[in-house]
């Protein structure tokens, strides 16, 4: 099975048909959450659309008909059919995760799952696309979908994640649920936290960040309260030595650590003193 993932921050719409069209081409399952997204023109894809609104004033248009959509809906676009997203005023203030798959792997596919089989029907049948729920019924249908995230980690297959693997919080590095598996994590403008924190970092792999062209006065605002200390800038902290200096001159750390029999983080202090810079490091350690 070959699959693809993506979050998407802004409508870069060169990207997004170019992405369209490679999966048609080359991937049966395909999935993206993104967030303030303009109304679109009407279009058809080949193959099934699951879209579910997060939050955010949205209505769907399928075959002409406008249905207003809450954060408890579910639409089920089966291929051929005409569809579209349309906001209030054509305002960007929706999010919305939405999964595309193939109808050779959705065939595949419904026997497992009851509920969203019986959605398919009733969408090619008898054009019953929108499904409002209650939120214990949104909560069982949900982990069904979720189910799809699974099915992207048990591939065995390379997962390339943009911006930040699906299921992870990028303010926290929480994850919810589940979470896309990554081995890769192609990252815009800037690393996120939850890139760095635990769970988060375990299904980022390995990160990568791109520049997409963000002014650099948003980039280095002051108004960004994190700071990533990596190697590069952890070498403009430490001050130069000059070839001849003393170990005397280069600072004294007294380490009072350990107990009996359990001397690791003693050793471990004392080390990590050392090659910050200190010049003569004691450690003072029970007898």
């Amino acid at each position: 099975m070959l699959c693809y993932h993506r979050n998407v921050k802004k409508n870069y719409r060169s990207e997004f048909n170019r992405l369209q069209k490679m999966t048609k081409e080359n991937y049966e399952i395909y999935y993206y959450n993104d967030s303030h997204f303009q109304s679109v023109s009407p279009h058809v894809h080949d193959y099934y659309e699951f879209y579910f609104p997060v939050a955010g004033k949205i209505e769907m248009e399928i075959d002409g008909k406008h249905t207003p959509l809450s954060s408890r809906s579910v639409v089920v676009v089966p291929p051929g059919t005409i569809h579209r997203a349309v906001t209030e005023n054509d305002e960007r203030s929706y999010c919305r995760y939405v999964f595309w798959i193939s109808p050779s792997y959705y065939h595949r596919l419904s026997g497992q799952t009851e509920e969203l089989s019986y959605m398919v029907r009733r969408a090619e049948s008898d054009r019953k696309y929108i499904y409002h729920f209650s939120e214990h019924e949104y909560a069982l249908v949900q982990s069904k979908i979720l189910r799809l995230i699974e099915e992207v980690n048990e591939a065995g297959k390379k997962v390339l994640s943009i911006d930040i693997p699906s299921g992870v919080e990028a303010d926290t590095g929480k994850v919810s649920t589940v979470a896309i598996m990554a081995d890769m994590t192609l990252t815009l403008g800037l690393p996120k936290v939850g890139h760095l924190l635990s769970p988060g970092a375990d299904m980022t792999g390995q990160l990568i960040v791109d520049d997409i062209g963000i002014p650099q006065n948003l980039l280095q605002s002051k108004l960004i309260q994190q700071s990533l200390l990596d190697d590069k800038l952890a070498a403009t902290l430490l001050p130069l030595r000059g070839k001849s200096v003393h170990k005397g001159d280069c600072g004294r750390i007294l380490v009072v650590a350990g107990s009996l029999g359990m001397t690791g983080a003693a050793a471990l202090a004392a080390t990590a003193a050392l090659r910050a810079g200190a010049g003569i490091v004691t450690l003072a350690v029970p007898e």
